[in-house]
């Protein structure tokens, strides 16, 4: 911010005074000894130093010296200050022209990253707003097809097809979310010609309401062959009394063949489709029913688990009130990390 300085007027006693002090500056090689040179062209210095009017006019002449020396040193430094802005500006702008292309795009990857893993859903503004920056930012965001993979059921038909063509061969990552924009009918019948590019998709129910009907996932996605997805999410909301006016979302996941799914995460669902968990080494779930054993049965015939993230609801108790640790334990034994996050109260 430039310093905002009071107009002030230097008396032409003070200005010849300043000149005089420089000369005599000057003259000494650039060396400044004391304050004499400030002093010495002034009537009255030629009186003895040891005077008290001598000692008066020599404070006065000094502090006169510094409030006009204040005055310009204001004036100087705000001239720095709004230069500093302008330069600092011109160097960024400089700086950014001088980034290549691919590191430049690596960096919006990054920024798309960090977007996506603070689950703002602010992932695919942000491909957005750097597209729009300028001509060399949409045309490198325009080159940059990670930035484009994140489709979701928020958006217009339009806004995913854009998406789409967008994201070139890039893998994709979709979430489906109950009760947003668009239909899931026609959410699928846009993504589905692309579902070999799926690495990631999530099927997000955690907000209906109590007694709610989770509405039926369309027939056209089921048996389909995904030699990319690695992650699965299913989310239904907590509330078992939810259910399906059809085929339940699980059921139709089961049919799915995931060659390469390594992660599932899961809240009041479990799959139990033959060979869905053979590849799996990590699993987060959120159980929230009475069948928690039954559930780690399942686990249990993952052979490739390592990593198992169990969180239990209110609901869920043993004989005594609490989940048997030992049943746990016993079924999960081939698992090298468990996290437990029990219900409060």
């Amino acid at each position: 911010m430039p310093i905002t300085t009071r107009t002030q007027t230097i008396t032409p006693r003070t200005i010849n005074r300043l000149v005089n002090a420089l000369l005599s500056v000057k003259n000494n090689g650039g060396v400044i000894s004391g304050p004499e040179p400030f002093l010495q062209s002034e009537p009255g210095w030629s009186l003895s130093p040891d005077t008290e009017e001598s000692m008066q006019l020599g404070l006065r002449y000094l502090k006169t010296s510094r409030d006009a020396l204040r005055v310009m040193l204001d004036t100087v430094e705000a001239g720095i200050n709004a230069r500093q802005e302008s330069c600092a500006t011109v160097a960024l702008q400089r700086g950014i022209h001088s980034i290549p292309d691919e590191v430049l795009a690596h960096i919006f990857e990054v920024g798309h990253e960090i977007c996506d893993d603070q689950e703002t859903g602010d992932s695919d503004d942000f491909s957005v707003a750097v597209s729009q920056v300028n001509q060399r930012f949409r045309r490198t965001a325009l080159m940059t097809p990670r930035i484009w993979r994140n489709l979701g059921n928020w958006m217009s038909t339009s806004q995913l097809q854009t998406y789409i063509d967008r994201s070139k061969a890039a893998e994709l990552i979709l979430t489906v979310i109950i009760q947003q924009h668009i239909s899931l009918e026609v959410f699928f019948a846009i993504t589905l010609p692309h579902h070999t590019r799926w690495s990631a998709f999530t099927y997000d129910a955690s907000e209906e309401k109590h007694n709610s009907i989770l509405p039926t996932i369309p027939s056209q996605i089921s048996h389909l062959t995904l030699p990319r997805l690695r992650r699965l999410g299913c989310v239904k909301p907590w509330d078992t009394t939810c259910d399906s006016d059809g085929v339940l979302p699980e059921d139709t996941f089961a049919t799915w063949k995931m060659p390469k799914l390594v992660h599932f995460h899961t809240t009041n669902a479990s799959i139990k489709g033959k060979g869905f968990g053979k590849n799996l080494k990590s699993v987060e779930c959120l159980i929230s029913d009475q069948e928690y054993r039954s559930v780690l049965d399942e686990f249990g015939t993952w052979p490739n688990l390592t990593s198992l993230n169990l969180e239990f609801s209110r609901g869920v108790c043993g004989r005594n009130g609490f989940v048997d640790g030992t049943f746990l334990v016993g079924n999960a034994g081939f698992v090298k990390h468990i996290s437990r996050n029990w219900p409060e109260g």
